[in-house]
């Protein structure tokens, strides 16, 4: 569950929050863009996106970015609705890790964990 010191901190920092039900959910989420703000985490989170396998990142990208429901998502990884939703989870697991463990974006959103 995302902290409220999190989401504290994105509206001091002027984003629209969504009420995010993780620290990977709150990173996904779409923000309004303001002049002169360090973007290098935006970079990170593509480059998380391109270090997964190819399942991993075309389960990141029907889930997040086309917001395709489990029912087809299991259809294209031809699987059962619950296996397509343990797909996603083991996913999100691993784009956590990735994110994590990048330094600009441990810099920007020191809430999310511990590197370490």
């Amino acid at each position: 569950m995302i902290s409220d010191a999190a989401l504290k901190f994105a509206r001091f920092n002027g984003a629209r929050v969504i009420k995010a039900r993780t620290e990977t959910d709150f990173l996904m989420q779409p923000y309004e863009q303001q002049p002169n703000l360090d973007e290098s985490h935006i970079d990170a989170v593509v480059a998380a996106i391109a270090s997964l396998t190819p399942r991993n990142r075309r389960i990141i990208e029907a889930i997040y970015f086309e917001h395709i429901p489990y029912s087809e998502l299991a259809v294209r990884l031809k699987c059962s609705k619950p296996h397509a939703w343990r797909q996603t989870a083991a996913a999100v697991a691993a784009l956590h890790t990735a994110l994590l463990h990048d330094d600009d974006v441990q810099r920007r959103y020191p809430l999310i964990g511990d590197a370490s």
